[in-house]
């Protein structure tokens, strides 16, 4: 909630920003070092999804495939670490 209220809507007090432009981008969002269930956790579901669909690259179920979705992870492809593994051009550290 706080997230998404710090992209709608300026929460930032005046005094703290002084100036006309209050428009602050948000850079990054740094969550409390503890053990939460995916569902409590923004970027953890995030991640969660990432990893499904990296499976469903490499084997595709019925409904992936009937949806057209098994290529969904490559649209990550500006954003992935490619430096993990220099040899995948994705950067997929695979065993």
């Amino acid at each position: 909630t706080l997230v998404r209220n710090m992209r709608f809507h300026m929460i930032f007090p005046q005094d703290l920003y002084p100036g006309d432009d209050r428009h602050v981008s948000l850079v990054s969002v740094i969550e409390d070092p503890m053990h939460k269930q995916s569902e409590l956790s923004l970027p953890i579901q995030f991640c969660d999804v990432n990893a499904y669909f990296l499976k469903q690259t490499i084997q595709p179920n019925s409904t992936v495939l009937k949806h057209k979705a098994r290529n969904y992870f490559y649209y990550l492809d500006p954003i992935l670490l490619k430096g993990a593994n220099a040899d995948d051009p994705h950067g997929i550290v695979r065993k």
